[in-house]
């Protein structure tokens, strides 16, 4: 290098501290960063100051290693190197204006529940909420798995309501609230998320599905995956026992199955396991937020759950990806996979998948990645043939089931909502029955009277139609 006789030595000092400040960086020196995630501020501690964490309350975060991945994503912060990630929280209503919470939303998000336009606070999505990104270092309350204490919020969350003060919703709505988190469709306003999510968390299941109705919840994650978004379920309870076979969604191929520990690291006795398990987290008795009123004692308390493990491990996917944006939802599973501490019999196995979720290794691990090689897991990730044909059992109509049909129409048709209603105009003159277009999709009630197979059989048929299925009802998983 050769100096500039006019230009003072020690103005060059910066550069050279720079350049010897690099190589250390570990791997992300060329990733796609945004331009307002330049460091600004002084550093802060990732020491959590919240009085319940010191006495040992918040025990699941030590017990995935959550400090040591808070540590190093903040020192990737000092130096400009993350990326916010937006995770979707799928669920019933979050309290936004909790003390622990508000600073963490993203924006104000989209609510699926038939007709009803809003929905009030709800205890189960607020506390998946909180165990995902409760605001650290505030003092107040709990802090959340993926921390959010740092100079600005790494984790924000985009609430997405599709479950009612109940714990019910129905799979149609479901459909619509993934379609919208992975950026797919507007909400019931008519506006897109501003940031879509990159990881989704979906805290809710149903036991069983078949046919068409199977094919309508796979055909949206299988939207979300190929917008490479991480989508995390929990396994599903039973309080008489855990079950063998996890719930769907969390048995669908795209996505990562989570069960539930207790404290001494036993398969909590009402998770769901099975082939389909892929890691397993804390899920009992975990303190975390709830809409509350008064003391501050009436906005936490403790839950159990798979549903409460599934949002662990979500924070820990989304710390990934702030640490390197290049990760694929792929590799995140990956290094998931491959980092998580061993439980039960060597190696994977039905009682904990690959075992408990090591946030720390999985995001140092993601932090010095380029492009790993992709190791599969026994999980195929390629989902079902987009060009699903509807056998007869398919088309099965359930007499004691939700009397409403549901039309998923073409993607062509999908984004457009003057198309959209065209097509539901046409589908009622053809069916005598009133089709109404809400969101991305067309509903129907379907009274006694109708043959139900047929008109499924019927609707499956039409060009415009990309699957046409019976509503089913849904619930959270706790």
């Amino acid at each position: 290098m050769r100096l500039n006789p006019d230009r003072p030595a020690q103005a060059l000092l910066p550069w050279i501290f720079l350049v010897l400040l690099l190589p250390g960086i570990g791997g992300c020196r060329d990733l796609p960063f945004s331009a307002g995630d330049q460091f600004s501020g002084t550093p802060v501690s990732v020491e959590p100051d919240e009085v319940r964490y010191k006495q040992g309350e918040l025990w699941h975060l030590d017990r995935i290693n959550a400090p040591r991945a808070w540590r190093l994503v903040a020192e990737r912060e000092a130096l400009g190197r993350v990326s916010p990630v937006v995770l979707a929280v799928v669920d019933s209503a979050l309290d936004q204006d909790h003390e622990d919470l508000h600073a963490v939303i993203s924006e104000e998000g989209a609510v699926f529940l038939g007709d009803d336009p809003s929905a009030d606070p709800h205890d189960h999505g607020t506390h998946v909420a909180g165990l995902a990104g409760a605001l650290g270092g505030n003092e107040k309350g709990v802090v959340g798995a993926a921390f959010n204490g740092y100079r600005r919020v790494l984790v924000p969350l985009l609430p997405v309501t599709v479950l009612s003060e109940t714990g019910e919703g129905s799979l149609s709505d479901l459909v619509e609230g993934i379609y919208y988190a992975a950026g797919g469709r507007p909400g019931a306003s008519g506006a897109r998320p501003a940031r879509p999510a990159g990881v989704i968390n979906l805290s809710l299941g149903i036991a069983s599905l078949w046919g068409t109705s199977r094919e309508a919840l796979h055909g949206a994650i299988r939207f979300a995956a190929e917008k490479d978004v991480v989508l995390v379920a929990a396994a599903g309870n039973n309080p008489a026992g855990g079950l063998s076979r996890v719930d769907y969604p969390a048995r669908f191929p795209e996505v990562v199955a989570v069960g539930a520990l207790d404290r001494d690291d036993n398969r909590a006795s009402f998770s769901h396991y099975g082939e389909d398990l892929e890691l397993v987290a804390p899920g009992e008795n975990l303190v975390s937020t709830v809409p509350g009123e008064g003391t501050p004692e009436n906005l936490y308390k403790a839950m159990s759950g798979t549903s409460m493990a599934a949002p662990l491990v979500s924070a820990v996917a989304a710390l990934m990806r702030a640490v390197n944006p290049r990760l694929s939802a792929e590799q995140i599973r990956q290094i998931l996979q491959e980092t998580a501490r061993d439980l039960g019999s060597p190696g994977r196995n039905d009682q904990f998948g690959f075992g408990l979720v090591d946030a720390g290794a999985a995001v140092v691990q993601a932090a010095g990645e380029g492009s790993p090689s992709l190791r599969l897991s026994t999980r195929s990730v390629a989902g079902t043939d987009p060009g699903f044909s509807p056998a007869p059992e398919d088309l099965l109509w359930n007499e004691e089931g939700v009397p409403r049909v549901v039309v998923v129409p073409v993607r062509e048709i999908l984004q457009d909502s003057q198309e959209l209603d065209r097509l539901g105009r046409e589908l009622s003159q053809q069916r005598g029955i009133s089709f109404v277009s809400r969101g991305v999709l067309l509903r129907a009630e379907v009274s006694s009277g109708e043959r139900g197979s047929t008109l499924l059989e019927e609707l499956n048929a039409h060009p415009l139609v990309q699957i046409a299925f019976q509503d089913e009802i849904i619930h959270f998983s706790r």
